[in-house]
């Protein structure tokens, strides 16, 4: 038998003892605990530990450019959430990214809606909507709303003219004062004629819906013409009064010596207005009178002189509109300020403690 005695070692060798209570696994369970999870994933590499969030506010880049909102002073170095010393506007919060590569500023985002777009761009983009709008009568006095039944559909879909016209003249409410003064009565004028023309295409639309159904016999067919007729003139009216209205706020805007004469186009409004009642009334009497071929045969040419001239007139008032636009553009009057390509502005006091109550309270 071997000899067991107690004075002799178990481990012969010098080797260290393993911990038999305390395994080298529950070690690296504690390591995983004090450091993250993330340290199992990458045994093999230096743990990265993740920034933690801090509660202290942050202070603005030193290499970024960042203007107060309320007076434009250079806010760099300063704590986010403090205020300007200049003007007392509170400084929008920033954060950091995880790799501390950049900070963006936050700006309470989430309480205030977007900056909107200057009074300039908002003028310009309605007479660019007017110039848009200003080819529909075209289609009106053609044959293709007379090409029934597709006619009516066409019609019907002319109707967003009006409608997107008066869209665009309400941004000419944001004109300043001193200009707004001058052309209140011609952008009045042109808004009532707007509904008129909307009235027509909504008479144009109930015609359709209930000749659909049949209830309108073939001889008030003429009732439809004469709509289609009076939308068209209507419309020649107003591109008349748009040309005016546009060509008297471009002379204030601009030097007028620049901007192109409106005196064809007018006289081509006046000349399609003419001929266009004369050709209708023509046709209109001329089975009530003697001599109706000859009514015919003269009504006819003038009423496609007025189509003619009524879509010159449409593509003269377009090519105005866009001038004025381009006048918009250039005056320095409606040109916008610092102040409205900063920031945007702090939200108010109950805006900011709603904000600053959900913050989270630092553990000691």
């Amino acid at each position: 038998m071997g000899d067991f005695s107690l004075s002799q070692p178990i481990n012969p060798s010098n080797d260290p003892r393993p911990n038999p209570v305390r395994p080298a696994a529950l070690d690296l369970g504690q390591t995983a605990h004090e450091v993250g999870p993330f340290a199992l994933q990458s045994p093999g590499k230096p743990l990265v530990r993740a920034p933690a969030a801090s509660h202290k506010p942050q202070t603005i880049l030193d290499s970024e450019s960042f203007p107060c909102s309320g007076c434009g002073y250079d806010l760099r170095g300063i704590a986010a959430g403090r205020r300007c010393p200049e003007c007392g506007t509170r400084i929008p919060r920033v954060f950091q990214s995880l790799d501390r590569s950049h900070q963006r500023v936050v700006g309470q985002r989430k309480f205030i809606a977007p900056a909107q777009a200057s009074a300039r761009d908002e003028v310009d983009a309605g007479w660019r909507g007017l110039g848009s709008a200003s080819l529909a009568p075209i289609l009106l006095l053609t044959p293709l709303p007379y090409l029934l039944p597709f006619g009516v559909a066409i019609a019907v879909g002319l109707g967003f003219a009006p409608g997107f016209r008066l869209i665009a003249l309400r941004k000419f409410n944001l004109l300043p004062q001193s200009l707004a003064r001058d052309v209140r009565p011609q952008l009045t004028r042109l808004r009532r004629i707007g509904w008129v023309e909307l009235g027509f295409a909504l008479a144009v639309a109930l015609f359709a819906l209930v000749g659909t159904f049949g209830a309108i016999a073939a001889r008030f067919l003429v009732l439809y013409h004469a709509l289609i007729f009076g939308w068209w003139f209507v419309s020649i009216v107003g591109m008349e009064l748009q040309i005016r209205a546009g060509d008297r706020l471009a002379r204030l805007l601009v030097d007028p010596s620049v901007l192109p004469s409106v005196a064809r186009p007018l006289r081509a409004a006046r000349l399609a207005q003419i001929a266009g009642l004369l050709g209708a009334g023509l046709l209109i009497a001329a089975p009530l009178l003697k001599g109706a071929m000859a009514m015919v045969w003269v009504g006819w040419p003038l009423l496609v002189f007025a189509a003619a001239a009524g879509a010159y007139l449409c593509f003269s008032a377009r090519e105005h509109a866009q001038v004025v636009a381009e006048c918009v553009i250039e005056c320095d009057a409606l040109r916008p300020s610092k102040s409205e390509d900063g920031p945007p502005p702090p939200p108010d006091s109950h805006q900011q403690s709603k904000r600053d109550d959900d913050e989270p309270i630092p553990l000691a």
